[in-house]
């Protein structure tokens, strides 16, 4: 190492960027290459999550219509990493009305309380309703985003910014996608900017159900557009 040391100080700038040049080239190769095959695996791992889930629900709520069997599905995330989208589906509002009732939290809480001791341990799972709040806004945040992320399609970019303010600019105009059964019609902000519990969960809701949701345009109504 000294003798390499002693070579590399004896050079010159021009000759240290020579004898370096190629060698940097190559490293950031090899790192661009990297990013962007961890994006292809995360994006590929959250289109897998979402079209599961989505059978499944479809699944239960045949089973429901058939032959009257109702069911709960939770599914949270074990790695706050990962896009994929907390879920707690009833395949009745009676279930929802018995958690509600018997045990006086809703299986949405339930899915909020596992996720954040996946995320954070035990100290994760005992949250206030200050920290409840939070969570709750958090994690529609995810929900909102990994839904454009999965909108766009697009593994080789990074997964993008939710634009409110400047939604037709940031999010329309570069790529084509509109919104629709966005269920607030006098507040359309960040969930980090709303403080009320219940229209934080209206929102959760009809993400996670995709009632709201993001549409791309075909070429001819971004044409008219």
């Amino acid at each position: 190492i000294s003798e390499i040391r002693a070579t590399w100080n004896a050079m010159t700038k021009e000759e240290q960027f020579t004898a370096t040049d190629k060698a940097m080239e190559e490293l950031e190769e090899k790192q661009a290459v990297k990013v962007l095959a961890e994006r292809k695996l995360a994006h590929s791992s959250f289109q897998d999550a979402c079209h599961t889930a989505e059978m499944i629900q479809e699944d239960l709520e045949a089973l429901s219509s058939r032959t009257g069997v109702e069911s709960l599905l939770i599914l949270v995330r074990s790695n706050s990493e990962s896009y994929s989208q907390l879920l707690a589906f009833a395949s009745s509002p009676a279930i929802i009305k018995y958690f509600t009732m018997m045990w006086k939290i809703a299986p949405l809480d339930i899915a909020y309380k596992i996720e954040a001791y996946l995320l954070s341990g035990i100290n994760g799972a005992v949250l206030s309703h200050t920290d409840s709040i939070l969570e709750l806004k958090k994690a529609t945040v995810q929900l909102i985003s990994g839904a454009l992320y999965e909108a766009i399609d697009n593994p080789k970019i990074a997964p993008p910014r939710m634009n409110y303010a400047n939604f037709t600019e940031a999010i329309t105009m570069k790529y084509g996608l509109v919104l629709t059964g966005w269920p607030l019609p006098d507040k359309f902000c960040s969930p980090g900017d709303l403080s009320s519990r219940n229209e934080l969960s209206i929102l959760q809701h009809t993400w996670s159900t995709k009632q709201a949701r993001f549409r791309k345009m075909s070429e001819e109504e971004f044409e008219v557009w």
